[in-house]
C-alpha cells in the first residue's frame, strides 16, 4: 500500500524548501507534473493534505511538518544504527555528546519573549540535558548564519529579496511597533509624525527594527530623517533613558512594552500610519541529524500557535 521508494520523500523536502512544485522539480532536475504526481500520490497513500496555497506558494500543512519531523527520527535511527561503537568509552562519549547537544537560535528580543518559552518546552522535551543558546542580531547577519549552519533556527523580520537554496521559511506574524516617551513629556499628546519629526531618538541598535521603522515612517511622509543621539545596548537600558529624558524611541512590539505602574514609558497615539513588517520563522532543509528531531517539533509547534501570537 505504502510507497516503497524515499524518492517521494525527498521529493516532498524540496517543495517545502522551495515553495513550489515547479521550483522543486528544477531543483530535482525533474518535470513540475512529476513532482505534482509524486505529491499526490504521497497524499492519497497517508491520507493527509500535505499542501495550502499560499498567494503562488505552496505552504506545508501541520501534516506535512509532521511527515518531516517523522523522517528526521528516521534518520537519526538509521545514523544510530550505521555508527558501530568500537568499545565501552566510546559508547559513553556519544551517550555524553548526545545529552550535550546544543540548539542555537537566532531571534530578537520580542521574539525571543514571544516564543522563547515555547522554544525551551519543546527542546527540553526532546533533550532534557541539552542547552539551548539564544543569540541577537540584526536580520541580515542572523539568516546569513542560518545559511552558513551556524544558527538551527532564526525568527527575524523577512527581508525582501532574500532567497536562500538551503533554508526554509514560515510567516509567524506581522510586528506592530509602537512609538513611546516618557510619561509627562510635552509630545505625549501628538497625534501626526510631523509633530514628533524635530523629537530626537533613542534605539536599540543603529541598524535594528526600532531605526529602521522610524526612518521608513518619516521618509514616508517626507519628512527629515530621525535625528537618533543614542544607540543602546538592550531595551532595559533603552527605557530607563527615555524614562528620564526627553529622547523618543521606537519599540518593535508591544510585548516589549515595561509594565510599570504607573507607567514611566507610554505609547504615542500617532494616527499616521508606521510601517509594518512579517516576522518569519526559517530553518535550514536538512537540520543537523542530532537535533532534527527537536528542530522539526519546535517547527511544528511554532507554526501552529493561536492566532493572536500571528
Amino acid at each position: 500500500m505504502y510507497t516503497t521508494s524515499l524518492r517521494p520523500l525527498r521529493y516532498l523536502q524540496l517543495v517545502v524548501a522551495h515553495g513550489s512544485f515547479r521550483a522543486a522539480g528544477l531543483a530535482a532536475g525533474i518535470s513540475q507534473p512529476a513532482i505534482s504526481q509524486a505529491m499526490k500520490k504521497l497524499e492519497q497513500e497517508w491520507r493527509i493534505p500535505l499542501f495550502e496555497k499560499q498567494g503562488r506558494r505552496k505552504r506545508p500543512t501541520a501534516q506535512a511538518l509532521r511527515a518531516l519531523e517523522q523522517l528526521a527520527e528516521i534518520g537519526n535511527a538509521l545514523e544510530s544504527l550505521a555508527a558501530e561503537p568500537v568499545d565501552e568509552a566510546t559508547t559513553a562519549a556519544l551517550l555524553s555528546s548526545t545529552s550535550t547537544s546544543t540548539l542555537t537560535v537566532g531571534m530578537a528580543p520580542a521574539a525571543a519573549l514571544l516564543y522563547g518559552p515555547v522554544i525551551e518546552q519543546v527542546w527540553r522535551s526532546h533533550h532534557p540535558e541539552g542547552r539551548l543558546q539564544v543569540v541577537n542580531s540584526n536580520a541580515a547577519d542572523m539568516l546569513a548564519a542560518l545559511d552558513r549552519s551556524e544558527l538551527d533556527l532564526v525568527i527575524a523580520p523577512q527581508s525582501s529579496g532574500r532567497r536562500s537554496t538551503s533554508c526554509i521559511t514560515q510567516p509567524l506574524h506581522v510586528a506592530t511597533p509602537v512609538l513611546c516617551a516618557r510619561a509627562g513629556h510635552p509630545l505625549t499628546h501628538a497625534t501626526s509624525l510631523e509633530q514628533i519629526a524635530p523629537a530626537t531618538w533613542a534605539v536599540e541598535c543603529d541598524e535594528g527594527a526600532g531605526a529602521t521603522v522610524i526612518h521608513e515612517a518619516l521618509h514616508a511622509r517626507r519628512l527629515r530623517p530621525p535625528r537618533i543621539r543614542v544607540e543602546c545596548s538592550d531595551y532595559p537600558a533603552l527605557f530607563d533613558l527615555v524614562a528620564r529624558s526627553d529622547l523618543l524611541c521606537v519599540v518593535p512590539h508591544p510585548v516589549l512594552l515595561p509594565y510599570d505602574n504607573p507607567p514611566q514609558i507610554v505609547p504615542l497615539r500617532i494616527e499616521d500610519p508606521l510601517p509594518l513588517y512579517d516576522v518569519s520563522l526559517s530553518w535550514q532543509v536538512l537540520p543537523r541529524p542530532k537535533i532534527a528531531a527537536a528542530v522539526m517539533a519546535i517547527i511544528r509547534v511554532l507554526t501552529a500557535l493561536p492566532s493572536h501570537m500571528q
